[in-house]
């Protein structure tokens, strides 16, 4: 006796599954994602479900070209401008196959308990079927939204150097990750790291001292004002378009292209001299 599988429902179970493991992924791996890159990576695992129902294959086989589409959709989702991105390709694949397992598992569970309790529900069991899913569905994704936010906020700080190039003048700064650093550059959508304003006195002498009359006119029309709110009240930060920025963290440096903010305050309590949005350190 054949079995009817219905291609719209099962596309969309799998892009919604897909859709919750990148958004669970890139919160563990402190990765952002394009919205645009992330349904189309879940639209490509949804299409990919349908279309190998009818491609027959051995297990073997199938498990190889399960593991490339899985290694396309994470590139899809997480490749960057950055080549050097490309090696952590794997640990991406790798985490998605893992969270999308346990999340299956977990989906499949509560699945079947609530099919086998409410089967007294008036209906078929088709219809029973589609609505255990839709309510599973969304206790998922809101338990996957709290344990991000959770994940989120215990996550160790990390440490590593930057470093800053204006012209001839470079500079190291000890950084430091901050999750809670989300400025971003009002005009262009960059993001803003923060250094110490006296250390960046040797960097950028004439805006740390606040004389922009005195600046170089290429500096001078990067400057931008940053709106910040803090416990202590609302305010402006001043940041400039460096130009370059690198960051290294265990081992590895990368080019990354930001805004540099000067602190309104000292920073150098202990040995950190910047601070740094926390998902430039994956």
């Amino acid at each position: 006796m054949g079995q009817v599988v219905y291609a719209d429902i099962l596309f969309l179970i799998d892009f919604s599954m897909d859709f919750l493991t990148f958004y669970i992924v890139s919160h563990l791996l402190k990765q952002k994602i394009k919205l645009v890159r992330h349904c189309s990576a879940s639209a490509m695992g949804g299409i990919y479900s349908v279309i190998s129902l009818g491609i027959p294959v051995n297990r073997f086989l199938g498990i190889i070209f399960d593991v490339f589409v899985c290694f396309v959709m994470c590139m899809t989702a997480f490749r960057t401008k950055d080549a050097r991105a490309f090696r952590k390709m794997p640990i991406y694949t790798a985490t998605f196959f893992v969270v999308s397992a346990m999340l299956g598992g977990i989906m499949t569970a509560f699945f079947s308990l609530l099919n086998r309790s409410l089967t007294d529900i008036e209906g078929g069991r088709e219809d029973l079927s589609l609505w255990v899913f839709g309510l599973v569905a969304m206790l998922s994704g809101l338990a996957t939204f709290l344990g991000s936010d959770l994940i989120g906020h215990t996550s160790r700080a990390k440490f590593g150097k930057l470093t800053v190039r204006v012209g001839a003048r470079k500079m190291n700064f000890e950084a430091m990750s901050d999750s809670g650093n989300m400025l971003k550059d009002p005009i262009g959508g960059k993001d803003v790291v923060i250094v110490d304003r006296e250390r960046a006195r040797i960097l950028v002498p004439a805006l740390a001292a606040g004389n922009m009359a005195s600046l170089q006119p290429e500096l001078a029309r990067t400057v931008r004002l940053i709106p910040i709110r803090t416990a202590a009240g609302e305010g402006m930060l001043t940041a400039f378009m460096p130009d370059e920025v690198y960051l290294d963290y265990d081992g590895t440096q990368k080019q990354i292209d930001v805004l540099v903010a000067l602190s309104r305050e000292d920073l150098k309590s202990g040995r950190i001299e910047a601070i740094i949005p926390a998902d430039y350190f994956t």
